[in-house]
């Protein structure tokens, strides 16, 4: 999309806007694939939790057959939620953040500090979000907080404060700061046929 809105008026430059669309819709895209990855992730790290040390945890393959396709698909809008903003903000920062520090001559280490402060930021903006997703696809999630968004927020912030929504805020970032530092070094790296 970058590619696209770039090549659409050829020395302009890509604006914020398409930048933001661009983002998104990645953001959009890349959750058909990744929610049921998702929640099938949070089930197992769950599974068991509270049962006693010889509980019987359910494999990958028993989690996915109990939840079948539509609930592997559960909490898609939260995920929408936390991904598409994420992507709008995380896709405009790097490219930004790449140019300020030297843009196409930056080096290696330039091209890790944008993305791993893209990434961390990104992550903590959308921390809210990422509570309100996890809190649907756990086990009992949708019993206890329905599958709507905005009753499930208003009842998470009713019974705990607004504070619930920054739970794991600076874990998340420490942890989002080094993957995405990496993913973006290692793309920037490959497409300029460094490696």
């Amino acid at each position: 999309m970058r590619e696209y809105f770039t090549g659409r008026h050829p020395g302009r430059g890509i604006r914020i806007h398409e930048e933001m669309a661009a983002g998104g819709l990645a953001g959009f895209v890349q959750v058909a694939a990744t929610n049921p990855m998702e929640i099938v992730k949070l089930r197992m790290q769950l599974a068991g939790e509270g049962a006693g040390a010889g509980a019987v945890r359910p494999s990958a393959s028993e989690t996915i057959r109990a939840l079948g396709l539509r609930g592997l698909y559960r909490g898609t809008a939260a995920t929408w939620l936390r991904d598409v903003p994420f992507s709008f903000i995380f896709f405009p920062l790097f490219a930004n953040l790449k140019a300020l520090l030297g843009g196409e001559d930056i080096g290696m280490g330039g091209l890790f500090a944008a993305g791993a402060a893209s990434g961390s930021l990104a992550a903590g903006c959308v921390t809210p979000c990422d509570v309100l997703k996890t809190r649907l696809q756990v086990v009992g999630g949708a019993e206890k907080y329905g599958s709507r968004l905005l009753p499930a927020a208003a009842q998470i912030l009713r019974e705990e404060g607004a504070g619930a929504f920054a739970k794991g805020l600076l874990p998340r970032m420490l942890v989002q700061a080094p993957l995405f530092g990496l993913t973006l070094l290692s793309y920037e790296v490959r497409r300029s046929g460094g490696g």
